[in-house]
């Protein structure tokens, strides 16, 4: 149930102009603007890390990424290559934070 919860909107039957106003409007919603360069330069730079088998702050730059935006799959995406990459956190807790965190949103806890 959580997966369905934070799935993305289904813009299906809208024309084109009012699309890319959807489109545009949810990308605002789970990477706000204002912190969108910090979020992509985080799971930026523990991706790069990863690839040069660096590991030196992966797990926190992916951490501080979920900090950011908890909506952007990019960062969750990152702490699971991370984690993996570490052996140090299983996909169930990584599962279960995410549940938390659009269980948050759910309730209205979550403002960005």
């Amino acid at each position: 149930a959580a997966a369905l919860a934070s799935a993305p909107p289904t813009h299906t039957g809208l024309p084109p102009s009012r699309l890319a106003a959807a489109r545009a409007k949810e990308r605002a919603r789970v990477t706000p603007g204002r912190v969108r360069w910090a979020f992509e330069a985080l799971v930026g730079r523990c991706r790069a890390s990863l690839a040069l088998a660096s590991r030196d702050s992966t797990l926190e730059d992916a951490r501080d990424a979920i900090a950011l935006c908890p909506l952007a799959p990019g960062g969750w995406e990152a702490l699971r290559d991370a984690a993996e990459a570490e052996g140090g956190i299983g996909g169930a807790a990584l599962r279960s934070q995410a549940a938390a965190a659009a269980e948050a949103e759910g309730r209205g806890e979550y403002t960005p």
